[in-house]
């Protein structure tokens, strides 16, 4: 009983945690999404399947990694062409530069599936996941005709950036396997304080204003009182870790 327990919690955290995931990677593209005439994305459905479908992926490989398993190369090779399956089908309604944007994604998952390469634990994995997943989807759902991006919309991309590199460093934290013995440091510090001058420059160019930037400061004491209860396990760290994200950028954009 208590393992069907275990198992149903599980798996509705990991729900949960997709979810929150999917709607903070593309929440502020979506909002430019909805105003563009032309948008370069007219299926949103489809791309947000597509991001789901690979944060499912991730997360059972960030498990796997900190168990030092593997999935099987069929297994892998059977998430990709289901990938690819989606992206072909973005391509079509879209333009190539979709299809090279995507398979970028898809490297950064091969690079964390493949155990031996610790890239989760790689200096550059918080860079790549602030980049790929605070920039990439809401650039493919913000762009539109003739497929430039104004200054406010540029302006409007830095917020998640910032935030999916403390989550890169975060997760580092979490799932660390080599560098048992690291802890707390610089660059946790360097990410958080690059994202709240972010926050203070947002509110000196009028992108949010005072009352956003003390939500978010609450929100961000919130979290870290909660990750500091000892009894909870990595799915539901992470999960808290997505919540605050996903209603940082709520609060960034309400």
């Amino acid at each position: 009983m208590n393992k069907k327990t275990y198992f149903d919690n599980t798996g509705l955290l990991i729900l949960i945690y997709v979810c929150l995931a999917t709607f903070s990677m593309t929440w502020i593209g979506y909002l430019q999404n909805t105003i563009q005439v032309k948008p370069l994305i007219q299926h949103i459905s489809l791309i947000l399947l597509y991001v789901a479908f690979c944060e499912l992926w991730q997360i059972m490989l960030k498990f796997m990694y900190h168990k030092n398993k593997q999935f099987a190369w069929n297994i892998f090779y059977l998430k990709t062409i289901i990938s690819y399956v989606l992206i072909t089908i973005l391509t079509f309604q879209t333009s190539f530069k979709v299809f090279l944007l995507l398979t970028i994604y898809e490297f950064y998952q091969f690079l964390l599936y493949r155990n031996s390469l610790h890239y989760i634990e790689n200096i550059f994995y918080p860079l790549s996941t602030g980049l790929i997943k605070g920039l990439l989807f809401n650039i493919l759902l913000s762009i539109s005709q003739p497929y430039i991006l104004n200054n406010q919309e540029i302006e409007n991309l830095i917020i998640p950036i910032a935030l999916f590199l403390i989550v890169g460093r975060i997760e580092q934290q979490l799932y660390q396997v080599v560098n048992k013995q690291e802890t707390f440091n610089l660059t946790f510090i360097i990410y958080y304080l690059f994202f709240f001058i972010v926050l203070l420059l947002s509110v000196f160019t009028s992108y949010i204003n005072l009352l956003q930037l003390i939500i978010t400061l609450a929100l961000t004491i919130g979290y870290f009182y909660l990750i500091k209860l000892d009894h909870l396990n990595i799915l539901q760290q992470n999960t808290i870790l997505m919540l605050y994200v996903a209603l940082t950028i709520l609060t960034v954009t309400f």
